[in-house]
């Protein structure tokens, strides 16, 4: 990718993807904030990152070959998220599908704050659907 402006190149980058399309590295040369050739208070960036996937493909390595510095270590929480809830899939069909449970195509990654926003409001749909078919 190659970005002008009004002085000269802004951002001249190259990126390699890996076999499922993620970026897993960067490359190439940049202008600071000052954004211009002329501009003595930043000096021209050069750029080569190398990222570091984990089996889920989430971000756990920005490596920057330039500048060790500037490298990131990311971590994610162990939450997961199940689509469709299961005590929705409960009261709306009378069982959970066991198999659709288990897959790893059934759930997504959920932050803590939203798994205990949806816990509760899950928890009330329970006590309700309880108190509809005379469950409790």
């Amino acid at each position: 990718m190659h970005t002008h402006g009004p002085h000269g190149t802004l951002q001249d980058v190259s990126y390699t993807r890996g076999p499922t399309g993620r970026i897993d590295a960067v490359h190439g040369e940049g202008f600071g904030a000052g954004g211009q050739t002329n501009d003595t208070s930043h000096s021209a960036l050069k750029d080569k990152w190398e990222y570091t996937y984990n089996g889920y493909d989430e971000l756990i390595v920005a490596d920057n070959l330039i500048d060790d510095a500037l490298d990131q270590t990311l971590g994610y929480d162990n939450l997961c998220n199940h689509k469709k809830p299961l005590v929705e899939e409960y009261y709306q069909t009378g069982a959970i599908d066991q198999a659709n449970m288990r897959s790893v195509s059934s759930v997504n990654a959920h932050c803590p704050s939203c798994s205990a926003a949806q816990g509760g409001q899950l928890s009330q749909y329970s006590r309700q659907m309880k108190r509809q078919y005379g469950l409790e």
